[in-house]
C-alpha cells in the first residue's frame, strides 16, 4: 500500500532517522540542502529511463582503448569522421592531397567492425559529411576527371555547378558504409552550417572554404545529400543541420539556433526532405542543463503551431569547454538529455589547456581518460590504457551505464528529485527506482558555472535526503550507501570513496529518511538503497 504524506521539517527527518553505522556530515554554515524525492509518483506516472545521453565524437581508434574500457561505458551513439572510405570502388584518398590503396585504408572499415563489435550491434554510427570529405576527394576526382578539385567552391559553385562532385561525395560515403557493415549508418550533412569561420579544405590550407555558405546554399546542398542518401542507402539515417551554437557570430539558442532551426524545418517540411533526425549542437548552456528542456518545448510548440512534424532529435556534441572536466556538470547534462529522451547525444571534446592536444583525436574517450596513459613517441598522443587512468568526469558517464544496466535486469521507473532548500547552485539529479520496489539509485551533483580548482567550506553543504510514499516492501529497513567522486581535473581520479555505511528503516508514513551527508561543488555522489530483506 502506498500512503500519501505531506514533507517533514529538518528537526523531524533528524528526529526521527532509525540508522546504524552513520557517518555524519559536518554541517557548514548552518545551511542545509535538502533534497526530497517521491518514489510513489515515479511509479503512477511509469518514466522511463531512455538510456541514449551518452556518445562519443569519434574519442578511439581500432585498438585503443581497450574494448574492456569501453564496454563499461555502455555508449549508444558514435560520431566521426570517414574521409578514409569515401571511395570505395577504386582507390581511397586519405585526406590532405594523398591517396592510398584498399590493402592501406583498411583501418576505418576495421573501426566501424570494431565499434559494431563494442556495441553488440547497440551502439551506433554516424558519419560527418562536410566540406572535409567534400575536399578529401581531390586525388580521385582528377585522376577521373583530368581537372583539379572544386578549388574550395561549395557545392553548386564554379567549379561544381552541377552538383555532380558533392553527389558523387555522398553517394561514395554510402556505398562506403554499405561495405563496411553499416548499412543503417547516420550521415550528418556539413556540420555547423552557420559557423562564421570555419576553415575546411583540403586542397588549400588557407581558403575559406565556408565563408559564404548562406543559409539558401546550405538548404541546396543538403537536399541533393538527401535525395542520394535516400537513392543509394534507403536504410541509412539523415542528420541534420547540426548547428553550432557557440563561436564567432553564434550566440545561443534565442538568437542563433531558434530562428535558424525555424528556417530550415519550413525549407525541408516544403521541399520533402525533413531529416531522420533533427540535430544542433548543445555547448552554450549556463548553470542549468535543465534550460535545454525549455528550449525543445519551445521548438515543440512552434512544429504544432506551424503544422510540421517535429523529427526526433538528437545533440551530437553536448557540453561547453568550461564544463568538460566538471562531474556535476556531465551529470547535470547526461540527467536532462535522458529525461528529454534525445535520439542521442555525443559528449564534444576540446584542446587540453597544457598539452594543446585535441581529446577527439588521441583515443582518450574525449577526455574521459587521462594524458598519462599515452606514449607520446615524438609523433602525438597514442595511448596505451588499461581502464585504470579515468578521469573523475568519467564516473556520470560510468554510474549511468549501471542504471541502464539495472534497468534492464529489473526493469526501473525514474523518480524525481526536488530541492526543498537553497542548494548553492543547481543539483543535477538521476534517480531510479526498480518496479519490484528493492533497490533505489540516486545520482546527484552539484554544480556552479564558474570553475573551482579547490572547493573552499562555502562550495561545500550538508545534504539531506527525504524519499517519500516508498512502496510496501519484504521489510521495512534498506541498507543505504553514498559514494563520492571528486573532482579530479586533469589528474586521474581515485574512484569512488565511500561516505556513507547505514540502515535506515521505512516509516509509519512510508518514508525513508537517509543520512546527512556533505556535498561539495563539481563533485559527484551515487547514493544506492536496497531493501534489507534480513534486517
Amino acid at each position: 500500500m502506498m500512503k500519501s504524506v505531506k514533507l517533514l521539517t529538518l528537526l523531524l527527518v533528524l528526529a526521527q532517522e532509525e540508522c546504524t553505522g552513520i557517518q555524519r556530515a559536518s554541517y557548514q554554515s548552518g545551511t542545509i540542502c535538502s533534497l526530497h524525492a517521491n518514489v510513489a509518483d515515479g511509479f503512477s506516472q511509469d518514466t522511463l529511463l531512455s538510456g541514449r545521453a551518452s556518445g562519443l565524437l569519434n574519442g578511439m581508434n581500432v585498438s585503443q582503448p581497450a574494448d574492456s574500457v569501453i564496454d563499461r561505458f555502455n555508449f549508444t551513439m558514435w560520431r566521426g569522421p570517414m574521409a578514409s572510405w569515401l571511395w570505395p570502388n577504386r582507390t581511397y584518398c586519405t585526406g590532405w592531397r594523398s591517396c592510398c590503396t584498399e590493402s592501406s585504408c583498411a583501418a576505418p572499415f576495421a573501426e566501424a567492425s570494431r565499434i559494431l563489435r563494442i556495441g553488440g550491434g547497440l551502439l551506433r554510427q554516424q558519419y560527418i559529411l562536410d566540406s572535409f570529405h567534400y575536399g578529401v576527394g581531390s586525388c580521385e576526382w582528377k585522376s577521373l576527371h583530368g581537372t583539379p578539385l572544386h578549388n574550395c567552391s561549395l557545392p553548386g559553385g564554379p567549379t561544381d555547378p552541377d552538383f555532380s562532385h558533392w553527389e558523387y561525395t555522398v553517394r561514395s560515403a554510402a556505398l562506403g558504409a554499405q561495405r563496411a557493415g553499416v548499412g543503417d549508418a547516420s550521415f550528418d550533412v556539413w556540420n555547423e552550417p552557420n559557423a562564421l569561420l570555419k576553415r575546411e579544405c583540403m586542397a588549400y590550407d588557407t581558403c575559406t572554404f565556408d565563408t559564404n555558405l548562406t543559409q539558401e546554399a546550405f538548404f541546396a546542398l543538403y537536399d541533393r545529400a538527401h535525395k542520394v542518401l535516400r537513392a543509394t542507402l534507403p536504410t541509412a539515417r539523415v542528420v541534420a543541420p547540426s548547428l553550432a551554437d557557440g563561436g564567432p557570430g553564434n550566440f545561443g539558442f534565442a538568437e542563433t539556433i531558434f530562428p535558424w532551426l525555424q528556417a530550415f524545418l519550413r525549407h525541408t517540411h516544403a521541399a520533402g526532405t525533413l531529416p531522420d533526425v533533427l540535430t544542433w549542437h548543445v555547448t552554450m548552456i549556463g548553470a542549468n542543463a535543465s534550460e535545454l528542456e525549455a528550449h525543445h518545448a519551445t521548438l515543440r510548440a512552434w512544429a504544432a503551431r506551424e503544422g510540421i512534424p517535429l523529427p526526433p532529435i538528437g545533440h551530437n556534441e553536448v557540453i561547453g569547454p568550461s564544463q568538460t572536466l566538471s562531474p556535476a556538470a556531465n551529470l547535470n547534462y547526461i540527467a536532462s538529455l535522458d529525461r528529454l529522451g534525445v535520439d542521442h547525444a555525443c559528449r564534444a571534446c576540446y584542446p587540453d589547456e597544457v598539452t594543446g592536444q585535441s581529446p577527439c583525436w588521441d583515443n582518450s574517450l574525449d577526455a574521459l581518460l587521462t594524458d598519462d596513459c599515452n606514449n607520446t613517441g615524438g609523433t602525438g598522443l597514442q595511448p596505451s590504457c588499461d581502464g585504470l587512468h579515468l578521469r573523475s568526469n568519467a564516473y556520470p558517464y560510468l554510474w549511468y551505464a549501471e542504471l541502464k544496466r539495472l534497468d534492464a535486469a529489473m526493469a526501473c521507473n525514474v523518480i524525481d528529485v526536488r530541492t526543498a532548500t537553497d542548494c548553492g547552485g543547481t543539483v543535477a539529479s538521476l534517480a531510479v527506482a526498480a518496479r519490484d520496489a528493492s533497490q533505489i539509485v540516486l545520482l546527484l551533483g552539484r554544480w556552479m558555472p564558474a570553475p573551482v580548482p579547490s572547493p573552499t567550506p562555502s562550495h561545500v553543504l550538508a545534504t539531506q535526503i527525504t524519499l517519500h510514499e516508498v512502496p510496501d516492501g519484504e521489510s521495512t529497513r534498506w541498507r543505504v550507501t553514498v559514494d563520492r567522486v571528486a573532482m579530479s581535473g586533469r589528474n586521474a581520479t581515485h574512484g569512488p570513496a565511500r561516505v556513507i555505511t547505514a540502515t535506515v528503516a521505512r516509516t509509519g508514513t512510508g518514508d525513508v529518511l537517509l543520512p546527512a551527508f556533505d556535498m561539495s561543488v563539481h563533485d559527484v555522489y551515487k547514493v544506492a538503497l536496497v531493501i534489507d530483506r534480513y534486517g
